[in-house]
């Protein structure tokens, strides 16, 4: 009897006159908004980077009233025109002013001009500590570049850098600077006979250096040292080929992957080499480092500031890195 009265119920409250019964009671009662507060699903940020890679290398700029603090120090005139300063050459003495302008800007285009002007001396390059070695260093160097970055996916971008470098660049070293040159190159050489390895008898174990191992340790020492030296003072006229392929893992992390072509003269001397590098970049609001290792080739040719005649090549450990803030 129950389950009977229970389906009457049931089919009278399907029917047109139970659902407009059921509406003029409903209508009796007042409104009240209720508030939604079912959680709102998280915009997914997966394969995206907070913000842009803003490097030399990459076309892409600061925003608008934006700065980037770290090896650089560079500002956002405006969301298309950055500038700056260099503060690892500033530091050993070689004020510098750089400048990107970003003349095109698509989804899957971006296209940028950059210009980098230095100038050093003896007095001011690392602040005048080898005055004494130079009778002479005068140099006024230009770089003007272009920058491409090819955005082929969320996940994928490729930077493309061109940079030729020009400029005046005049360096003769003293009597003391010629020795000390030679002699960070040949630290158990004698500078008096420019004999470069000083053979010694080792009685104990009953060997001599071989000419061999001289020129070996000779060239060791002459392409890690002059390579220093080298960029030092003429870094930042090098002309500079690079392609930097960025595989972006998340939304705080990506790949770099570096293959870069460079070259330098200073005086009579030039430097040619190529490097491939691999980092890992962590990018977040604010703040991003990247550090990476890999491997390049050196070559050195030409007369040394010294008056060594130098035809060297080698392979060198080489580095990627670097951190930044930006607010």
């Amino acid at each position: 009897m129950r389950s009977i009265t229970l389906i009457f119920i049931g089919l009278w409250a399907l029917s047109p006159l139970g659902l407009l019964a059921a509406e003029e009671e409903l209508s009796d009662i007042p409104y009240e908004p209720v508030e939604d507060l079912s959680p709102e699903a998280p915009v997914s940020t997966k394969g995206r980077a907070m913000e842009p890679l803003v490097e030399y290398f990459s076309a892409h700029s600061l925003k608008e009233g934006q700065w980037k603090l770290g090896l650089d120090a560079d500002y956002g005139f405006t969301d298309r025109f950055m500038l700056g300063t260099d503060l690892l050459a500033l530091f050993v003495g070689a004020p510098n002013l750089q400048m990107k302008w970003k003349v095109f800007d698509s989804e899957e285009h971006v296209v940028a001009l950059a210009f980098v002007i230095a100038h050093y001396n003896k007095k001011t390059a690392l602040w005048g500590a080898y005055e004494s070695h130079f009778e002479e260093l005068d140099a006024t160097l230009y770089r003007p570049a272009l920058a491409y970055t090819r955005n082929f996916s969320d996940r994928l971008k490729i930077h493309t850098y061109w940079g030729v470098g020009f400029g005046d660049t005049h360096a003769k070293l003293t009597e003391k600077g010629k020795r000390a040159l030679w002699e960070s190159k040949y630290p158990n050489g004698d500078w008096e006979t420019r004999q470069r390895e000083v053979q010694e008898q080792e009685a104990a174990e009953g060997e001599e250096s071989t000419s061999e191992n001289q020129e070996e340790k000779a060239s060791r020492n002459s392409i890690s040292n002059r390579t220093l030296q080298l960029q030092t003072l003429t870094g930042m006229i090098s002309n500079i080929f690079q392609i930097t392929g960025e595989f972006v893992r998340d939304d705080t992390k990506a790949i770099l992957v570096t293959t870069r072509a460079e070259q330098a003269e200073l005086e009579e001397l030039k430097s040619t080499g190529v490097r491939i590098t691999i980092a890992q970049q962590w990018r977040f609001s604010q703040f991003e480092w990247r550090f990476g290792i890999g491997l390049q080739h050196q070559e050195l040719t030409g007369t040394d500031l010294d008056g060594e005649e130098i035809n060297d090549e080698g392979i060198l450990p080489a580095a990627d890195i670097d951190f930044s803030w930006r607010f």
